[in-house]
């Protein structure tokens, strides 16, 4: 009988074994089945464009770390963090031209960052004069002025109450009545100077300035 016994129990303890081992392999795929089935939704998510891979994670922080750099790295035209007002320039024969108002009235002026102050002629200085916004309050002082030939000529010294360059209103720019009705009208330091800063675009011919 004991010889009997020992095969018998043999196969019930292999029976066993075999029962065991199945509800492990059982229990593990019921734990790999939620697993899969997380990866399955974060690719669904994703898909459908609810959550970010890493590598776009890691463009996205290159990019905001970028927007902190100074101004300076990046194009004016497109840096949120200025304030910028653009002028287009008109060139004829090597001079460059830009439209200004003065004392609300257009004028077609030279660019000139070499001149110190606004100039304008005789001529304009009666035409403002015509239309009420040029008075003898605005009249500094006489001064003398060396112009391109070297020539020395007398001009006037005056206050323009108001000069509009890129819808920027400046009040109060020096400016110099030239005794010359044919003098040329320029812009210069008197109203550049009021910006933080001036660059020039020469592929769009464009006066950027930085208020």
């Amino acid at each position: 009988m004991n010889k009997d016994r020992n095969p018998l129990m043999q196969l019930a303890f292999y029976l066993l074994s075999i029962g065991f081992s199945a509800c492990i392999l059982s229990s593990c795929g019921s734990k790999e089945e939620p697993q899969a089935e997380i990866f399955n939704d974060i690719d669904r998510e994703i898909a459908g464009g609810d959550t970010l891979s890493s590598g776009e994670k890691s463009r996205n922080e290159l990019f905001y770390d970028m927007k902190e750099l100074p101004p300076e790295e990046f194009d004016p035209r497109v840096s949120r963090d200025r304030q910028i007002a653009i002028i287009p320039m008109e060139e004829e024969n090597g001079v460059y031209y830009i439209m200004v108002e003065i004392n609300g009235l257009s004028f077609r002026c030279v660019f000139d960052t070499g001149a110190s102050s606004v100039s304008i002629s005789s001529a304009e200085a009666f035409v403002l004069y015509k239309q009420g916004s040029l008075t003898i309050d605005d009249y500094v002082a006489q001064t003398s002025l060396s112009i391109a030939n070297g020539d020395i000529i007398p001009g006037t010294k005056v206050l323009l109450k108001n000069v509009n360059i890129g819808g920027i209103d400046l009040y109060d720019v020096q400016a110099v009545i030239i005794d010359e009705p044919n003098a040329p009208l320029l812009v210069g330091q008197s109203v550049f100077k009021r910006f933080k800063s001036i660059s020039i675009d020469n592929i769009k011919n464009d006066i950027i300035l930085e208020y």
